[in-house]
């Protein structure tokens, strides 16, 4: 299965492939929202998890985005946030299927992945 990684920081984005491969999955990386939507044109994968905090497009108009391409809207998204200024109920209301607390580990991500891309 393939994960899309959509997050700015790239100490953070390496990592979140590595832990994709350890889980037995096969993710991508872009840097951002915008990278993004530009590789979903050419690739639909079975997950975006995505940042919440980026420059110029944040993880819920990433989202957004998405859910109102119909050849993108059944994709299951997840957000991730270091911080507490995400709406959970706003987010759930706009099409997010899960929600990552920074830091978080190897196995809160596989369980994550597990929900929605099986291996």
């Amino acid at each position: 299965m393939l994960i899309l990684v959509v997050e700015d920081e790239a100490d953070i984005r390496e990592s979140l492939v590595v832990f994709a491969a350890k889980a037995g999955w096969t993710a991508d990386a872009v840097a951002s929202g915008e990278e993004a939507l530009a590789y979903l044109k050419k690739t639909h994968p079975d997950i975006v998890v995505s940042d919440f905090n980026m420059p110029r497009m944040t993880g819920i108009q990433l989202l957004n985005n998405i859910r109102k391409d119909g050849s993108l809207s059944g994709i299951p998204f997840a957000l991730m946030t270091g911080g507490t200024d995400i709406d959970e109920r706003g987010a759930k209301r706009a099409g997010c299927n899960g929600f990552l607390a920074k830091p978080f580990g190897l196995r809160v991500f596989q369980e994550l992945l597990g929900r929605f891309a099986p291996r």
